[in-house]
């Protein structure tokens, strides 16, 4: 696959996974962007009510389906049909988020959980601390960026929603969805791309379930995670130079092995082996 007109020829955490996948997954998920989803927009509103909750009502809106102009009544209703359409047309004239009533409730109890359990709310609350940070920083000349929930000088850390938060069922999950390199990503970034092995900043992920009781878990991220993610994180810069540089993005052939039993292999396969347990 040879770069796309036009594509975007930087890394964030999220790329940088899908490059580690494969320079092709790279390109698609470049093509394709980051969807708006509901499920997004959820977790955004949740990020800011904990963390900046005084731009909250410059960001969000609430629907109150209990304002319509017939309450008793569904949107087959005219009238109510039209009163939610001016809602969202509002919304997006005045470039902001709409929530539900029941999502906003939800966000709301979610915090005061997360609030009172005292390690998480500890590291939220921590003097000197900067929120949502936006960031730029560069790696072997690539571009990067990325949003750091929470920035201090002692740690960082991140928050993330989950269906579970129990801490053996999370710390696979950290593993799964790659938290591992969004923490080495921001503590390169932090240090302006000048971070050393073993030398990384404390990354504490704070998990917090969607449902009730929305319990919450804290992880912390080490050097020992970090630097293998840190190593991963300069192995795959390398490769994206060198896909810039041929103009080629290979699929899971890159990660083939180079001989095969003492041949070549040029054909990227991959060999099978016969499994201990059988």
């Amino acid at each position: 696959m040879n770069t796309p007109k036009g594509i975007k020829l930087s890394l964030s955490a999220t790329a940088l996974k899908q490059l580690i996948r494969s320079p092709q997954h790279f390109i698609q998920y470049r093509l394709e962007g980051s969807a708006d989803t509901e499920a997004l927009a959820f977790g955004s509103a949740w990020h800011t009510w904990i963390l900046q909750r005084e731009l909250f009502f410059t960001k969000y809106r609430i629907l109150d389906e209990s304002k319509r102009p017939f309450p008793d009544k569904n949107y087959q209703t005219k009238a109510n049909k039209e009163w939610k359409l001016q809602f969202f047309e509002q919304c997006t004239k005045d470039k902001i988020t709409a929530l539900t009533k029941a999502d906003w409730e939800t966000i709301q109890q979610m915090a005061d959980a997360m609030m009172a359990t005292t390690e998480a709310a500890e590291l939220i609350t921590a003097t000197r601390s900067k929120f949502e940070q936006n960031v730029k920083w560069k790696k072997r000349g690539v571009e990067f960026n990325g949003f750091i929930d929470i920035e201090n000088e002692h740690f960082l850390a991140d928050l993330k929603s989950c269906v579970n938060a129990d801490p053996k069922v999370f710390a696979r999950d950290i593993f799964k969805f790659r938290y591992d390199l969004q923490g080495a990503c921001y503590s390169d970034a932090v240090s302006k791309g000048a971070r050393s092995f073993g030398k990384h900043l404390p990354f504490y992920i704070i998990a917090q379930e969607k449902t009730a009781p929305f319990a919450v878990s804290v992880h912390l991220l080490g050097n020992e995670v970090l630097d293998a993610a840190y190593e991963e994180m300069i192995n795959a810069v390398d490769i994206f130079k060198q896909c810039i540089k041929d103009d080629h993005w290979p699929g899971y052939a890159i990660k083939a092995p180079a001989m095969i039993n003492g041949v070549v292999n040029d054909e990227g396969v991959f060999p099978v082996t016969r499994p201990p347990w059988i």
